[in-house]
């Protein structure tokens, strides 16, 4: 059975656990960036690690001198980078699970895309069922129109870089071409290869779920929120009873799928550390490597510089 050592203690390391389990990994040990961390001993003792460490440093020590152990890192991502650096340079051969995007500072992914075979970005978006589905059955897409509301641009880099980590995955690598801006409002312009435009709106005055649209002739699909796909084909013509001249157009639903309600696990993090598994078992090459996070993080500094 492969083991994980997983180093972070926060809320979302114990979604992480709860499918590590679930895709067939014996939990090894556990360690925060945080002494005394009071939620590591919590989750030592909630799911029975064999080991549990203070120092994330020991726990990286320890853990190298085993063959079989991975590792899942889901510290601060200003811990990041000196976390992976250490468990790469210990052993060349360790597979990590990266949870976040790596690092803002893109001089730091030249020491570590040598490394890119043994590296797992969890940008989990890619991996909902919603995402995979289009994936497989856009065709002869028009254009693209996000909406992200931020708290402010600096968020971008932590959370709507996740937005931008679909769209990556979806239409392939973006240019950023134009970009217009107030104190309010954030407008971005990108194409892809093939020059399919792609409209980002970041409001940071607006309290709404982030949104993708994607237009293909007569179809829309729909992701509000993104664990929600809807998609519309055609219009229905509906003219009001008492006045013959006011017709209304509404889109034709055709299709809903809402990963929220479908299992007990968060969307896209059982599909997420299957493929991880996977990717310890075959090393095969992965979309989601350090080439790719660099690219989305590369696009995503330039959207807020």
């Amino acid at each position: 059975m492969l083991k994980l050592s997983i180093i972070g203690t926060s809320k979302i390391v114990e979604e992480h656990i709860k499918v590590a389990v679930e895709a067939g990994f014996e939990l090894f040990s556990i360690s925060s960036t945080r002494k005394n961390s009071k939620n590591c001993k919590k989750l030592t003792q909630k799911y029975n690690f064999k080991h549990s460490f203070n120092d994330w440093r020991i726990a990286v020590s320890h853990s190298s001198k085993y063959k079989d152990i991975s590792f899942l890192i889901a510290p601060r991502i200003q811990d990041t980078y000196k976390i992976l650096k250490m468990i790469l340079n210990k052993n060349k051969k360790k597979f990590v699970f990266v949870e976040k995007p790596i690092t803002t500072k893109i001089n730091q992914f030249k020491d570590l895309i040598v490394y890119k075979k043994n590296v797992f970005v969890g940008y989990n978006r890619i991996f909902y069922n919603n995402i995979v589905f289009l994936k497989k059955n856009l065709k002869k897409i028009n254009s693209v129109v996000v909406k992200c509301p931020e708290i402010n641009r600096k968020n971008i880099l932590h959370n709507s870089v996740h937005v931008i980590s679909i769209l990556f995955y979806l239409f392939g690598d973006l240019k950023l071409l134009n970009k217009k801006k107030n104190k309010n409002i954030l407008f971005i312009y990108l194409e892809n290869k093939k020059k399919l435009p792609i409209y980002i709106f970041f409001n940071f005055k607006a309290y709404e779920n982030f949104s993708i649209n994607i237009y293909s002739h007569r179809k829309k699909f729909l992701l509000k929120p993104l664990e929600k796909l809807t998609i519309y084909d055609g219009i229905n013509k509906k003219v009001h009873s008492l006045n013959k001249n006011l017709v209304e157009y509404i889109p034709k639903l055709k299709y809903q799928n809402d990963e929220h309600f479908k299992n007990y696990f968060k969307p896209g993090f059982l599909n997420q550390m299957k493929a991880f598994k996977e990717f310890i078992k075959t090393k095969k090459n992965i979309y989601n490597d350090l080439v790719v996070s660099k690219k989305i993080m590369l696009v995503t500094k330039k959207i807020i510089s």
